[in-house]
This record gives structure tokens, sequence and C-alpha cells, in this order.
């Protein structure tokens, strides 16, 4: 078989999950992070098959209403429907800009990661479910660093709180204290991830063990 008929069976490929996104001039940081999306464990099944409207709190004005949300959605049904080897999304870049960044949505080569940032923040606040936002001051001092964790966790929900930060936040059921005597009058405290919470599994991170007074160690 030649190369040319072995390309032309790969762009006719179709499966669910692997559907391409055409570039949209120069939209390759746009595609690759909403491919990253679209494949991280747990995510994707939250639009998908018009879930995402269980989500959404058309109320907060600070959100699209759901339109991002929508569009976001109707890619992933898309591309996990297994019936295309690649679309083009032009619907969801026309969205993008006028709903959230247009700067980042002008077909020119744009930072992968400020795109997402923007991306992230559009679908968390459709779906914040906090209308009346209770802000507060985090003057924490270190000194009690799993007391302040809890206090934090507990505040931050009654200011922002949706199915998006839940998936990529780590939890405080996850969170463990660890503390590294580095002499006898000092020591350092740390609250680290006992495990990557996702809406299908979790993924448990490996803990080293900390070593007696080696600050390199801690």
């Amino acid at each position: 078989m030649g190369i040319a008929s072995i390309c032309m069976n790969l762009v006719n490929f179709q499966a669910a999950g692997y559907t391409g996104l055409f570039n949209l001039r120069n939209t390759c940081f746009m595609n690759a992070t909403l491919q990253a999306l679209f494949h991280t464990p747990g995510f994707a099944p939250i639009f998908m098959n018009q879930r995402v409207e269980k989500h959404v709190n058309p109320s907060n004005k600070f959100g699209t209403r759901g339109v991002i949300s929508g569009s976001f959605a109707a890619l992933i049904d898309a591309v996990w429907s297994g019936r295309y080897a690649a679309i083009r999304p032009e619907v969801f870049l026309e969205t993008f800009a006028t709903r959230v960044n247009a700067s980042l949505a002008d077909r020119r080569q744009h930072d992968a990661q400020e795109f997402q940032i923007y991306l992230l923040d559009a679908l968390h606040e459709d779906c914040n479910k906090i209308n009346a936002r209770k802000p507060f001051e985090q003057n924490y001092t270190g000194k009690q660093l799993t007391k302040d964790a809890e206090d934090y966790m507990q505040r931050s929900r009654l200011f922002s709180s949706s199915v998006v930060n839940d998936f990529f936040n780590v939890g405080w059921g996850a969170m463990l204290g660890l503390e590294c005597g580095l002499s006898e009058n000092l020591k350092l405290k740390f609250l680290v991830a006992d495990s990557f919470p996702t809406a299908m599994h979790r993924v448990p991170l490996s803990l080293g063990h900390l070593r007696g007074d080696e600050p390199d160690q801690c």
C-alpha cells in the first residue's frame, strides 16, 4: 500500500473521539486546547448529551447564560459521535469571539494557556451556582495550614461554586498534612494532595518520605 493510500485511509478513519479540528488560519492553539479538554477523563461527560443544561445558571450575570457552554458541548458531542473524521469549529470560534474574548478569536496565533484560562473561566461562570457572592479576606498566616485550608474551602464556596471548579480543584477531602523537620526550632508544614479527583475516578499520587533534617528532601 502506498503512502497516499495510507494517508487517505487515515483521513477517512472515523471512531468516537478520533475527530480532528481544522485550523481556521492560525487556530492550532485553540484546537490543541480543545482536544486536551475533550479527552481529559471525566470532563467531557459533564457536557455531553445535553447534560450541561442542568449545570448552567442563566441568572449569573458574569457568565454567557449558557451560550459558550452550549457551543462547547456541541463540539464535544460531534467529536465523540464517531461520525466525523474532522470538523471545522467555525461556530464555536465565532461564539467565543462574541461572548468571551474577541482578541483571541481573530484567527491569528495566540498562547494556548491564555485561551484555556478564558475558556475555563467562561464555562465556570456559566455553571456558577452563586448569584449573591460573599467576598472574604484571605488573612491566613500559615501557622495553622489545616485549619486555614478548611476555612478557605468553606468560604470560597460561598463566593464561587460550579461543576467546572469542582472538577479541576483538589477537594479538601483529598488533602494531607505533612511536617518536615529542618531543626529542633524550625519545622515546615505542607498540605499536599493524596489524589487528583475527577468525575470518573481518583488517581493516587506517590508521596515520598520526608527524611529528617535534609532540606532538599522536604
